[in-house]
This record gives structure tokens, sequence and C-alpha cells, in this order.
């Protein structure tokens, strides 16, 4: 399921998991696995060395090349309710910053139901 409010700036997207709530959940935390499944960001940089995974307050940037040009955004985790909420504040390039949202739940058949929602 996909749904986009242009009024708001808001879009989200849904999908179906073959796979329990808490091992989403680690996918989903896991710092140096964000680039491999977020967005099209080519890598991840967490802002202390130490850091695995996400929890509330940690920082990380993502980072992508386009052709030539390097781009970053500045993330914050805003919001974090393990294992059914994670939610970071994403400064993107050109000024533009988003609300990034994730809500786990589990499937009416079992699995993990993942809805991604963006605020503008």
């Amino acid at each position: 399921m996909y749904g986009s409010s242009p009024a708001s700036g808001t879009e989200s997207q849904s999908v179906q998991i073959d796979s329990p709530v808490e091992l989403v959940w680690e996918l989903l935390t896991t710092i140096a696995d964000i680039g491999g499944w977020y967005d099209v960001w080519d890598t991840v940089e967490h802002d202390d060395s130490d850091q695995r995974r996400l929890g509330p307050g940690v920082g990380f940037r993502l980072v992508r090349d386009r052709r030539g040009r390097i781009e970053t955004a500045r993330c914050v985790v805003a919001v974090f309710d393990p294992p059914h909420r994670l939610g970071w504040i994403e400064d993107g390039p050109h000024g533009r910053t988003a609300f990034v949202d994730f809500h786990l739940e589990t499937g009416p058949a079992g699995g993990t139901v993942l809805t991604l929602g963006k605020s503008f």
C-alpha cells in the first residue's frame, strides 16, 4: 500500500515481511545495515564509532555520490519504542528536512507489517 498527501507533505508505504517483528527491528536498528535498505544512500556514517545500534538521540549521516557531487543527510533518532516504532529527523541536502517514521506490527497471518512514513 502506498499513499501520499501533497497538502500535508506526508507519504507512507506498508509492506508485509515474512519475518518476526523482533528480527525486522534488529535490521532497522543496526547502523551498518541502513545503507543497504533505506532510500538511495550509498553509505552510513555514525557519530560515535563505538555505536553499532540506533537508540534515543543517536546521530548518524547518510551519504551518497551524485555524479561526483557528495550529498549528506544528518539524522538523529527522535522516537525509539522497541520493537514497534523508530523515527528520526533527517536534515537532508538542499535544506530539506523530513521526519522518517517506521511502525512495526505483527501481520494478520504472522510475519511483520512494516509501515514507513515520511513527513516533509
